[in-house]
């Protein structure tokens, strides 16, 4: 029997993998994103590949963090405090996941394949637009490329958050030494060693990769409630400018926490990616 054909290479890209790394780096797209994980493990080792789970960074709770101090310091009236902290969080996340990634390999990839798992607000009631990476019929878009300047690359987010940070770092906005300091972060230190690992992970870019899970949204939680309250008052204080980061909106206020995918994706996602 043939092998199925793979969109994204020539011919199945990872026979012959022997260990693969899982990973679920932002908790506010858990509930969707880690019941496709636990799934794809069973189906992982049902197929004799060993499995291991890795730690999640914690940006959502870093980002919720760095926001109460903010908040009790009165720094949100400043934009250019704002405009740091979208900067520096990605940066954080980029960092803490570069490590993992890094760690994960070690000193070799062969035999082994390292996956992200995230997951997106999917609407069944709105015309489906297919994207260029899903995966067909599953819903599930694989971004997995060895060019990091490509955008269906896994490691194009690195990528451009390294050349975001540098250039950030040429021209500072005033509020970036204080945000970076609730961060912890010695930020030139911090930025050559992620320039170091940007570069080592990239020499593994066709063995990761990122999926993306089709969810549904769900806002009854504590840090989507307190983003909704200090919204509201933001309004009633009759603030036109924005005053909440980016990263905050995508990984602290949108909780991803119900699956939307159907099971026959598993085989197909397996296939893609080992082409079993």
């Amino acid at each position: 029997m043939p092998k199925p054909k793979n969109r994204f290479y020539a011919q199945p890209p990872h026979s012959g993998i022997k260990e693969v790394f899982l990973a679920v780096p932002h908790s506010t797209e858990f509930g969707a994103a880690d019941a496709f994980r636990k799934i794809f493990e069973k189906k992982l080792l049902c197929e004799g590949i060993a499995v291991k789970n890795l730690p999640s960074p914690r940006s959502s709770e870093k980002a919720f963090e760095l926001r109460k101090e903010i908040e009790k310091r009165g720094w949100s009236r400043f934009e250019t405090v704002i405009i740091a902290t979208d900067t520096l969080l990605a940066f954080y996340d980029a960092l803490e996941r570069a490590r993992v990634i890094h760690t994960a390999f070690g000193k070799s990839w062969e035999g082994k394949l390292f996956l992200e798992f995230h997951a997106y607000a999917h609407h069944p009631n709105r015309t489906h637009t297919k994207h260029t990476n899903e995966i067909e019929g599953t819903g599930i878009e694989l971004f997995m490329d060895a060019d990091p300047s490509s955008k269906n690359s896994g490691l194009s987010v690195f990528d451009h958050v390294l050349g975001s940070t540098y250039s950030f770092l040429q021209y500072p906005f005033e509020g970036t030494p204080k945000v970076a300091k609730l961060l912890g972060m010695d930020l030139r230190k911090s930025f050559l060693e992620y320039y170091k690992l940007v570069r080592r992970i990239a020499a593994y870019g066709e063995r990761i990769g990122m999926l993306e899970i089709p969810g549904k949204l769900n806002s009854q939680n504590e840090m989507a409630s307190y983003y909704s309250r200090l919204e509201r008052r933001f309004k009633r204080e009759g603030i036109a400018r924005e005053l909440i980061s980016d990263f905050e909106r995508a990984y602290c206020m949108e909780f991803v926490s119900i699956p939307a995918f159907e099971m026959d994706a598993i085989d197909k996602v397996f296939n893609a990616l080992i082409g079993k």
